[in-house]
């Protein structure tokens, strides 16, 4: 029996195939991922011993790990019917995303032909050699990883090693970081209370000094090295200086997900996971609670669906009276940057129940700049990038044209009077997403996000303060 002969079509099939599939996906996304997944080593070394059923079984669970690994440094799902949600838009998403999902589909069923067609059971020496193969790598992996748990992100987003296994890490991981959210079991928030913009904002809230308040995460609004592109995105604000008053501005670090700069704003929590569902526990100083108390209103509006990252469940215990998604909501049209309704829709939502009478406390979480900021969401295009030394073609230069509309868009609610005697408080989520690393550096500072704030009058002819 040629032992080496009969194991290169399994290694090949099972274990390189996959390999350089999933390294080019993740170079072609910038994505985190080390050059070898063990996982498909231990699937050869049970699809050609006796219990290849098993083999067959474990080699397509290591596909979906291997995955899922890489959407969800994408879209950071929190479960599998979160993702099953996203995937009924795979008809309306980039091209880009469409044509790798066909692509990815098609390949993993020649592996699966191919694997089928291993010959079984080809001896104990196969078995033997692989197993012995899988454990030397193994300790390649192990020992060659200095970087202690916290220091890790779910399937090693940064600086991969060489060698390693998603499924080990997903299980490893999952008690404290993302897959934590799908075995909820352990401590929900961090004992570390964090500040945001609106904790710069609150005593002027329990003054009772405004009757309206609008808080609105802006999503990927990043500070930029270039201190003129930040002025351009915000000169629709600057000239409409006779309706505002009390401007200030600033940026603070801040590193993580979106649900973790909602909770920042909201109330000061940072989450050690984000399955939310079923929290009751830690919501009861937040920042819709303590406006409740003061007789405001409380209105949530985000134009993805609630069910993502369990906002439909988590906006009322931390406050709210009543929450607006996209289901909710009637559209005259879809935004594409992540799936869902357009903020240049939605607004009209916003302003409207800011405009109700009595104390009204509005938050609303923009969509449309999310990564990885689709062109067809920009219908406003007003910011030149090469203006900028920004490259047309680049993420980059997607991303602060959809910030330039969302301000435009501000700023003409504004000018119509329907923000009149409203705090406005704007502050990004998070840094942008940007998956050319380079690309991210030459252009953001990364870990930091940005923060305005402002009066808007009804009597412009008592303005007593302009926007510097």
């Amino acid at each position: 029996m040629n032992i080496k002969k009969d194991l290169i079509k399994p290694l090949i099939l099972l274990v390189v195939l996959p390999n350089i599939f999933f390294v080019l996906a993740a170079s072609y996304f910038h994505l985190g991922r080390s050059l070898v997944n063990l996982d498909y080593l231990f699937a050869a070394l049970l699809v050609v011993s006796p219990f290849t059923i098993i083999g067959y079984v474990l080699f397509a669970i290591f596909l979906l790990v291997d995955l899922l690994a890489l959407v969800s440094q994408i879209f950071q799902f929190v479960r599998l019917d979160n993702l099953l949600y996203l995937s009924s838009f795979i008809l309306e998403a980039p091209t880009t995303y469409q044509l790798t999902t066909a692509f990815g589909a098609v390949i993993i069923l020649i592996f699966f032909w191919g694997v089928f067609s291993i010959k079984k059971n080809v001896g104990a020496a196969h078995t033997l050699v692989l197993f012995n193969l899988a454990i030397v790598i193994y300790a390649v992996s192990f020992y060659s990883d200095s970087r202690s748990i916290e220091e890790q992100r779910v399937w090693r987003v940064d600086n991969p090693p060489l060698v390693g296994s998603p499924t080990y890490y997903t299980w490893r991981l999952r008690s404290d970081l993302f897959f934590q959210s799908v075995f909820l079991d352990g401590q929900v928030f961090s004992d570390h209370k964090i500040s945001g913009a609106t904790s710069k904002a609150y005593s002027n809230l329990e003054q009772e000094k405004y009757q309206k308040v609008l808080l609105i995460v802006n999503e990927s609004w990043g500070v930029v090295h270039n201190d003129n592109i930040n002025a351009k995105l915000l000169s629709p604000l600057k000239q409409l200086n006779d309706k505002i008053t009390d401007f200030s501005s600033g940026e603070f670090g801040f590193s993580g997900a979106t649900v973790a700069g909602e909770l920042r704003e909201l109330c000061n929590l940072a989450p050690l996971h984000f399955n939310l569902k079923d929290v009751k526990e830690g919501f009861q100083h937040c920042l819709p609670h303590k406006l409740k108390q003061q007789g405001f209103n409380t209105t949530a509006f985000h134009a993805a669906s609630g069910v993502l990252y369990d906002r439909i469940y988590w906006y009322k215990t931390a406050g709210f009276n009543n929450f607006y998604f996209f289901e909710h909501l009637n559209w005259d049209r879809r935004c594409f940057s992540y799936p869902g309704g357009c903020d240049f829709e939605i607004i009209h939502d916003v302003t409207k129940s800011l405009s109700e009478p009595g104390k009204q406390f509005v938050y609303w979480l923009t969509l449309n700049s999310h990564a990885t900021y689709d062109k067809r969401d920009i219908v406003l295009d007003i910011f030149n990038c090469e203006e900028f030394d920004v490259d047309p073609s680049t993420q980059s230069c997607r991303n602060l044209k959809l910030q330039a509309q969302f301000f435009a868009t501000l700023s003409k609610a504004i000018e119509n009077a329907e923000l009149d005697n409203a705090l406005v408080i704007v502050v990004s989520d998070h840094a942008p997403i940007i998956s050319d690393q380079e690309e991210k550096i030459r252009y953001f500072v990364d870990n930091k996000v940005n923060w305005l704030s402002f009066t808007v009058k009804a009597d412009i002819s008592n303005s007593m303060t302009s926007v510097d």
